[in-house]
């Protein structure tokens, strides 16, 4: 009865790593895509920011001639 079931635990096995590797590449997946939207979202901000600096430094200029 237990070389029965050795096929058996074999093809479970390798179905839980089949499954855990696509588990792992998916999350793998996803965290690579929060980091590129998270570091969108920081240039985003620091080009914001930049240019509101700009924004301000000309009109300091242009209001102190």
């Amino acid at each position: 009865m237990q070389n029965m079931n050795q096929p058996s635990d074999s093809v479970a096995s390798t179905i839980l790593d089949v499954f855990y590797e696509s588990e792992t590449q998916e999350r793998k997946s996803k965290e690579k895509q929060a980091s590129k939207r998270r570091l969108q979202a920081r240039r985003a901000i620091e080009d914001y920011l930049e240019n509101k600096r700009l924004r301000e430094a000309t009109e300091d200029y242009y209001f102190s001639k």
